[in-house]
């Protein structure tokens, strides 16, 4: 049996990662036009109703960026694996029952027990050195390739 562990280890998604750093740059690029838009267009200058519009779509679009990069991420503690997501409940699979990790391919990863069966499912969100870093935490097998 492993020693309990005093904080939960958290592994939050790497804009090394090139799926993760696109998502960031094109909406990035996204609120940089609106921003730039809006003040060529000269929103500031025709009321308050314009104004607040422009900012609420600014928002709109940088909201979800920020949100996805604190939301998305892996929790090791002494009892589990939990991995968040933007949306929904976060995955949870027991931490001694974890045996291998799977390297994304098409988009998607996942922790799987000793017979191969899927634990839960993680997106490529993670860099192979992060991934290989939780491996060495949890002990167990990272699996790279099919």
């Amino acid at each position: 049996m492993t020693e309990p562990m005093p904080m939960p280890a958290v592994f939050r998604c790497s804009l090394r990662n090139g799926r993760v750093a696109y998502l960031v740059i094109v909406l990035g690029l996204c609120t940089a036009g609106l921003v730039a838009a809006g003040l060529a267009g000269g929103v500031a200058g025709r009321g308050a109703g314009q104004f607040l519009s422009w900012l609420g779509a600014v928002v709109l679009v940088a909201a979800p960026t920020i949100a996805y990069l604190r939301r998305t991420k892996i929790v090791v503690d002494a009892e589990q694996v939990r991995v968040h997501t933007l949306l929904g409940a976060p995955g949870t699979a027991r931490r001694e029952a974890v045996a291998r990790i799977r390297t994304p391919r098409s988009g998607l990863g996942c922790f799987a027990d000793a017979e191969g069966k899927v634990l839960v499912a993680f997106r490529d969100a993670y860099t192979r050195e992060q991934l290989a870093e939780l491996a060495g935490l949890l002990g167990v097998e990272l699996v790279t390739g099919g």
